[in-house]
């Protein structure tokens, strides 16, 4: 079950980068300040997922913007 949602999920995430993507290869993040928006905090495990991709690829500095936050997680 874990692999098929995996595989699942790997797709979605493959289906996702085509549309948004179109061919482009991605930033060059390294030794850059990079700024992730959100509307909404509403799943934390991605937006978390987001910033340690970035600090992967190198990025210097990651600063979270979101429009609406409970106290608790704009503290996090």
């Amino acid at each position: 079950m874990i692999e098929r949602v995996t595989a699942g999920e790997q797709r979605e995430l493959e289906r996702r980068e085509r549309l948004y993507r179109d061919d482009r290869p991605p930033p060059d993040v390294k030794g850059r300040t990079v700024i992730l928006i959100d509307e909404r905090i509403g799943n934390r495990i991605n937006l978390r997922a987001a910033v340690e991709a970035l600090r992967q690829e190198g990025a210097k500095e990651n600063v979270v913007a979101v429009a609406v936050a409970p106290p608790k997680r704009a503290r996090r």
